[in-house]
C-alpha cells in the first residue's frame, strides 16, 4: 500500500466519523415533527375509518401503529394532549379488541360498537397535534422530504 494514501484515508475516516456524530447529536429533537406528523396521519386515517364504519361491508380495525412505537416517547408535548391522546388510543384499542373477538367468534353481524364516541375526541387529538406542529415548525402539515446527495450518502433521517 503506497504511505502516499494513508493521509487520505485518514482525513476520510475523520469526515465519516463527524458526520456520523453531527446526525445522532440532536436527533432526537429534529425528529418530533416527523413524529407528530405520523400520528396526525394516524389520527385522520381513524377519522375516516369511523366516517366509514358503518357503510362499510368488511369490518377494518382502526390504526395504533404509530401510536404503539412512540407514545412513550411523547413527554415533549403538553400534559393536556398526551392524556387526550392515551386516552383516545386507549379507546381505539378496545375497540380493536372487540373487533378480533368478534372475528375470532365468527359474530361481526352482531357486533355493535358506537365507533361515534371517537369522532371528538379525534377532532381534539387532531387538533391539538396540529398547533404543536404549527407552533414549533410554522406549519400544519410537514413539507415532503426529497432526498439529498449527501442524505443518500450518510443515512439521512
Amino acid at each position: 500500500m503506497d504511505l502516499g494514501a494513508l493521509p487520505v484515508l485518514i482525513t476520510l475516516g475523520i469526515v465519516i466519523l463527524l458526520f456520523y456524530m453531527l446526525r445522532r447529536r440532536g436527533g432526537n429533537v429534529r425528529q418530533r415533527p416527523e413524529l407528530v406528523q405520523s400520528l396526525i396521519y394516524e389520527v385522520r386515517l381513524n377519522q375516516a375509518l369511523v366516517e366509514t364504519y358503518y357503510v362499510r361491508e368488511k369490518l377494518r380495525r382502526f390504526e395504533t401503529t404509530h401510536w404503539q412505537l412512540n407514545k412513550d416517547r411523547l413527554d415533549f408535548l403538553g400534559e393536556s394532549l398526551q392524556k387526550t391522546l392515551s386516552e383516545v388510543f386507549g379507546r381505539v384499542e378496545d375497540f380493536n379488541q372487540q373487533i378480533k373477538t368478534a372475528k375470532k367468534a365468527k359474530m361481526l353481524e352482531n357486533l355493535n360498537l358506537d365507533v361515534n364516541k371517537l369522532k371528538e375526541p379525534l377532532a381534539e387529538s387532531k387538533k391539538g397535534l396540529e398547533d404543536w406542529l404549527e407552533e414549533n415548525t410554522g406549519h400544519r402539515e410537514l413539507p415532503p422530504r426529497y432526498p439529498t446527495l449527501l442524505g443518500s450518502l450518510f443515512g439521512e433521517r
